[in-house]
């Protein structure tokens, strides 16, 4: 067994190693996710694309753009559900847990490419499409609504808001790659039931007590409970991703 001695060197060779061996796989795959987008846009589009003037664009381009964010949800997470899944079958586990690699390098590659570059590559995919789709029917794209955004409203609120939002979706998607080892079969199924469980006594109580949450808003500033939930929320992600881990050090083939 390698001792896992963390090498940025042997990572890098680590990572190029599996990217040319999988390059081809997951092309096709964001050549898939790229047709199915440009699919979503046209079918939301047809009135539009024929000029038959029931429905106007800016209504269109938001219903594809909704369905567009959930399939990309979905397929995020389902990707993330299967991060691991090579270490549990045993004819692919032999070889994947013997590679001249440390199992932190390991799981460093499984969690940049699953949490960071493949929800960032997808993501990219989308956009572009809508900036296809918005620029042929003239209508602001993505791109543009996060410039304004930036450019003409930003301020102390709307940048904790924002970064809420990125520290809430950093959060899930630790989760998924944590249910992904934890869970040795049905990944998906299994940590989205979790998932709802877990939240089961957030939902209760903010039912029964909702008179906390105005209190909490009360008794400090936005900016500051702002803070304060972006805090939290980048400890309970980092907590998943040390569980992920702690999961996979102590990773053993027993099918």
């Amino acid at each position: 067994m390698m001792n896992d001695t963390f090498s940025w060197k042997r990572f890098g060779l680590f990572a190029r190693a599996e990217l040319a061996g999988q390059g081809r796989r997951m092309l096709l795959k964001a050549g898939g996710f790229a047709l199915t987008c440009f699919m979503i846009y046209s079918l939301w589009n047809i009135d539009a694309i024929f000029n038959t003037g029931h429905r106007f664009f800016s209504f269109s381009i938001a219903g594809a753009r909704g369905f567009a964010w959930i399939v990309f949800t979905v397929i995020v997470m389902v990707n993330l559900s299967r991060s691991f899944k090579r270490y549990f079958s045993k004819g692919e586990a032999v070889t994947a847990l013997t590679i001249p690699a440390a199992r932190s390098e390991k799981f460093l590659y499984v969690a940049l490419k699953n949490m960071l570059f493949v929800p960032l590559g997808l993501e990219l995919i989308l956009c572009l499409n809508d900036v296809l789709w918005t620029t042929l029917f003239g209508h602001t794209n993505l791109f543009g609504m996060l410039f304004d955004a930036i450019v003409k409203y930003m301020d102390i609120r709307l940048a904790l808001f924002l970064l809420f939002v990125l520290l809430n979706g950093f959060a899930l998607l630790a989760f998924f790659l944590a249910g992904a080892v934890v869970f040795r079969r049905h990944q998906f199924l299994g940590t989205l039931i979790a998932f709802f469980v877990l939240n089961i006594p957030l939902f209760v109580l903010v039912q029964i007590e909702p008179g906390m949450v105005y209190q909490f808003n009360r008794t400090m500033d936005w900016p500051t409970n702002m803070a304060i939930l972006d805090l939290v929320t980048l400890g309970i992600g980092i907590l998943w991703i040390y569980i992920a881990r702690r999961r996979f050090s102590t990773l053993q083939i027993t099918k």
